[in-house]
This record gives C-alpha cells, sequence and structure tokens, in this order.
C-alpha cells in the first residue's frame, strides 16, 4: 500500500516504517527522467529487500519555480510504483549547506524514517543551496547510489509551454494541470473600492508564467472540492514584489492566511498602465465581459460531456 508521510525532522517522531531506499532528486520537477530513476530505484530495493521512497523538500510550500505543487506531487507518486512519498519540511531558518548540518538530517531519517540507504542525483540542488555532497549521503547502513547528472531538457519544453501560455499542451503532454499554491496576504484592499475585491499572494520571481491578466481556476484549502473561478493579474508592484492577485467570482469570504491553488486557464492580455481607480474599473469590467464568455464556452463544453 502507498503511504504519504508528512515528515518534520524537529518534531523527532519515529513514523514505524519498514525499512526503505530513498531516491533524493529533483522531483519537484518530475519528469519521465524521473520515472528512469525510480525503475532504478524499484530494482535496487527489489535486490536488497527494501521498500521504496521518494522524498519531496520543502518549506511551508512547494516553490512556485517548480512545475509540480504538492497536489500535483502526489497524484503522479500515486501513478508510479514507490512505496512512501516523503514530504520533507524544510525550514530555512534552520538549514544551510554545511555538512554536519547535512550528516545530522540524513541521521535522523535513518532513525525515524527507516531509512538503509539512498540513490542520490548529483545534479539535485536544494533550494539554490548548492549541491548535497555525495560523502553527506555515507551514514546510511547500506550503500548509496550516487546518479549521473543529466540535464532535464523535458521540464525546460514544459516550462517554455508555461512561459507561452500553453496551458492546453502542458496537460496534453505531462497529464496533470499546471498548477501553483501559495497563502493570501492582506494587500492595499484597492479593488474593493471598486467592486473587485482581490485575494493577493506574494509570489516567487521565478514562477513560470508571464505578468498579465488571466482566467484562472481558483481552489481554497479546506472549501475542496469546490472550485471558483477568478480574474487574476500577475504584476510586480513599486516595492519590486511579484504579485499574483484574484477577483474570485461567485465568492464572498474573508480568507487572509488561507492557502489558495491556482490553475491559470487563459492568459488575457497583457499589463497595462493605468491613472485611476475609475479607469482601472473600466479595464476590469472588460476584462470580466471577456472572462465571463470563455467560462461559458468551458461550462458549455462540460455539461456536453456529461
Amino acid at each position: 500500500m502507498q503511504t504519504v508521510i508528512y515528515y518534520n525532522p524537529l518534531a523527532r517522531m519515529l513514523y514505524n516504517l519498514e525499512p526503505n531506499l530513498v531516491l533524493i532528486s529533483d522531483l519537484g520537477n518530475w519528469t519521465n527522467n524521473h520515472n528512469q530513476q525510480i525503475d532504478k530505484l524499484y530494482e535496487e530495493g527489489k535486490k536488497r529487500n527494501l521498500k521504496t521512497a521518494v522524498v519531496i523538500f520543502k518549506k511551508d510550500y512547494i516553490e512556485s519555480n517548480r512545475l509540480w505543487n504538492e497536489k500535483n506531487l502526489v497524484e503522479k507518486f500515486h501513478q508510479s510504483k514507490v512505496d512512501y512519498l516523503i514530504i520533507y519540511y524544510y525550514n530555512k531558518l534552520f538549514f544551510n549547506s554545511e555538512a554536519q548540518q547535512w550528516l545530522d538530517e540524513f541521521n535522523l531519517m535513518k532513525i525515524n524514517l527507516n531509512t538503509k540507504g539512498c540513490l542520490y542525483d548529483e545534479s539535485f540542488t536544494l533550494f539554490d543551496k548548492g549541491l548535497i555532497k555525495p560523502h553527506w549521503v555515507s551514514c546510511f547502513e547500506q550503500e548509496s547510489l550516487i546518479l549521473p547528472k543529466v540535464i532535464n531538457e523535458e521540464k525546460n519544453d514544459l516550462l517554455k509551454l508555461l512561459k507561452t501560455n500553453q496551458f492546453d499542451k502542458f496537460f496534453e503532454k505531462t497529464g496533470v494541470n499546471y498548477t501553483f499554491e501559495e497563502f493570501i496576504l492582506t494587500g492595499k484592499q484597492l479593488g474593493r473600492k471598486i467592486g473587485f475585491p482581490t485575494a493577493n499572494q506574494k509570489i516567487d520571481k521565478k514562477l513560470p508564467l508571464i505578468e498579465g491578466v488571466y482566467l484562472t481556476e481558483i481552489e481554497v484549502r479546506t472549501l475542496e472540492p469546490k472550485k471558483f473561478y477568478g480574474l487574476s493579474d500577475y504584476w510586480t508592484n513599486n516595492e519590486g514584489e511579484s504579485l499574483f492577485e484574484t477577483f474570485i467570482l461567485d465568492f464572498d469570504l474573508e480568507i487572509y492566511g488561507w492557502l489558495v491553488r491556482v490553475k491559470p486557464i487563459k492568459y488575457l492580455r497583457a499589463n497595462q498602465k493605468i491613472s485611476s481607480l475609475e479607469e482601472l474599473k473600466i479595464l476590469l469590467e472588460k476584462d470580466l465581459k471577456n472572462a465571463n464568455k470563455i467560462i461559458a464556452t468551458i461550462d458549455q463544453k462540460k455539461n456536453s460531456e456529461l
């Protein structure tokens, strides 16, 4: 039976897992290259009579410069033959690239997760902190294998699709819709003054989308599986912050601090400079009219498929 484990090393908990062999790789950008690594993991696990595991390192969320968020990764995990998905909570206040700390972390994996060895992708970078040194994984009881560096061309091709707004083609190639998620922050609330209140997310500058206005699909954590349409603007403010602001249609809840998942459906237009709130209101009304036409077409297609 496949199991998802949410692992926080600071909790010092024993998870009672069966002895396992773990793959440490860039699975936030899981592609066919990683499926080949998983095949190698499966073969090696069978040879050693060990269960198999993959690990995803994350902070509060899967960083938005990656192809997949947590929900996507769980879906991809269930499509694989791996026994355990370990979602490893990474705390940037305590983590660095010091060798001793990594040795400590791997020792904790050995104790808490019953990890006996690993396959380590030599090209893996942990949140721009640099490569894990191969000898750091030598603390496990069994031999750890180093997988050679491979340029992930498929990841680059998929990122290009996102940056050129080819979301349907992205789905055709992966079988999974691109989404990202972030917590909702309090903004200046200017949208409320013109009838367009927005849910504001501060975004990693590496988000693989171009700035502009999008029709989106919104999922609010705790309200799932209900989904909402949104009119979203991805832009950079005067302070240099990248923001994704969404007017959620048919929605009136206060969701500050809630985690919201965004799926871009269609790119509507580039950002435009405006000189007043009234000018912004007129522009947004046009965008909403355009978005509603697209929504009507989408809903009609869905109904015809029922």
